[in-house]
């Protein structure tokens, strides 16, 4: 991570970061500026881990506007800030996302309070049949929450 010392300030209240072209809603946040492709963080996984991304990707973006930020330790999912962060694994993919409420239903394996206003929400993927349409509706509500400005 690195604390970043060129910053622009862009629409409303979003700054980018000059060097890796990313937005957020503060300066200084910490962030690693390392890009990696979205390719290479399938390349040794099992097929059904990247057919489960591709999946999720086709279903929000035929509800959703969005940018897709491959770092280099997860792929982030944003529309002037992150509203998902995808953690490719052997098997499987993790999901992030934050949500104003807590829900503790299956598939949410965690939900940690992130904020006084946020839960963040865990959820582990292994098949693109997982991708069902309570989750895309999570992750709706997660871009839409996440869009909105402060």
């Amino acid at each position: 991570h690195t604390r970043c010392a060129r910053w622009s300030r862009g629409l409303g209240d979003v700054y980018k970061r000059q060097e890796c072209n990313r937005k957020f809603k503060s300066t200084n946040q910490s962030h690693s500026c390392v890009m990696k492709s979205a390719d290479e963080h399938f390349v040794r996984k099992e097929a059904n881990v990247r057919a489960t991304y591709d999946a999720l990707v086709k279903k929000l973006k035929s509800g959703i506007d969005f940018e897709i930020h491959p770092v280099i330790n997860a792929i982030m999912f944003t529309t002037d800030v992150t509203f998902l962060a995808i953690k490719p694994k052997n098997e499987w993919i993790d999901l992030e996302f934050l949500l104003d409420y807590e829900v503790n239903e299956f598939p949410i394996h965690k939900v940690v309070k992130a904020t006084i206003t946020r839960y963040a929400h865990f959820v582990r993927i292994q098949k693109p049949k997982e991708v069902d349409n309570q989750l895309i509706e999570w992750i709706k509500e997660a871009y839409k929450l996440n869009s909105e400005k402060i």
